[in-house]
């Protein structure tokens, strides 16, 4: 969801942009359908396939973000600079991901320990920093060995969550890192996976050489086949992942349409500012679950909209304050 680096990306990357942008368009449609949808249309073949396509969108996410931060330290050919800045930056992402779920209802109730299990409950935010932060450390202390430590973290957080599944005994606010029973829809194990895998794929992007997709989605694919449960679940989701990798290599070579680059490049802003509008939107009057596809239709294009003006509003706003820092420094 977000990118590592704080800079424009440069040509070659605008594929990586593409990528996001796109998954940015499918996760606003994922939240309102999931909001607005009326109860009858969310039955038959048809919503299942639409479901299971939506479950795309916050692997693809995870994984974009892993492949990001590969990326950036492949083509330095090292460690990636600005260290500090960028662990700085994923703090905020954690904090923000805290924020959008303030337990303002169960706190003014006088429900504390309600309060603290809604309000610590790991959404995507918060398992996309602290899985950034761990590759980050990875890469700062493994060095040439990051690559066999990434992969051991893969196969820790996909295997090892059957296991995680009946701990109960951390701190609710750290157990809602480890598995779903504090409720928390994003916990590390298995979705840290989705990370890793995105910041191994990068090892055959960076080169640029289509046969390491082809070997990439092979394993994946047969994998999704023969491992049952938990595991299947996650690389049945990977193999599309990887598999769309190629597409938007290819879709930046022959067209870059600018709204859906731009999306890609402010995916953090329109995340926030689109979960926000939802719920003003349900606060104001608008009914959950209780509108069919032209109405959900018409909500999407409303709050995309309105998404898209928050951020173009917000660029416009850290430009002026930019330029006006430079005439400040130059008097």
């Amino acid at each position: 969801m977000i990118s590592t680096n704080a800079a424009r990306p440069s040509a070659r990357l605008e594929w990586l942009d593409l990528y996001r942008g796109a998954a940015v368009l499918a996760m606003i449609e994922t939240h309102v359908v999931n909001t607005f949808l009326a109860a009858p249309l969310r039955e038959g073949a048809c919503f299942a396939r639409m479901n299971y396509a939506n479950g795309l969108v916050a692997p693809a996410f995870l994984f974009i973000a892993g492949l990001a931060l590969g990326l950036g330290m492949r083509r330095a050919s090292g460690p990636s600079r600005g260290w500090g800045r960028k662990v700085r930056r994923l703090v905020g992402v954690w904090l923000l991901g805290y924020a959008l779920h303030f337990p303002a209802a169960q706190l003014f109730a006088g429900h504390w320990a309600e309060a603290l299990r809604v309000g610590t409950q790991v959404d995507v935010l918060q398992c996309l920093a602290v899985s950034l932060g761990l590759l980050l450390a990875c890469e700062c202390w493994a060095r040439r060995w990051v690559d066999g430590l990434v992969a051991g973290l893969l196969v820790l957080a996909v295997f090892g969550e059957v296991a995680a599944r009946s701990w109960h005994f951390p701190p609710v606010p750290l157990l809602a890192y480890f598995n779903r029973s504090t409720g928390s829809l994003f916990p590390l194990l298995p979705w840290l996976g989705f990370v890793c895998a995105g910041f191994l794929v990068s090892a055959a992007a960076v080169r640029g050489k289509f046969s390491g997709y082809v070997s990439w989605i092979a394993a994946v694919a047969a994998l999704a086949w023969l491992v049952p449960g938990v595991p299947g679940f996650f690389f049945q989701r990977l193999v599309w992942i990887v598999a769309f990798v190629p597409a938007f290599v290819f879709l930046a070579t022959k067209v870059c349409p600018r709204p859906l680059a731009f999306a890609g490049r402010e995916s953090l802003i329109l995340y926030a500012a689109h979960l926000l509008l939802i719920e003003g939107l349900a606060g104001a009057g608008v009914a959950r679950a209780a509108h069919g596809l032209a109405g959900c239709a018409a909500i999407y294009a409303a709050v995309l909209g309105l998404s898209v003006a928050v951020a173009v509003g917000w660029l416009r706003w850290q430009r002026s304050r930019g330029e006006k820092q430079a005439r400040i420094s130059s008097v």
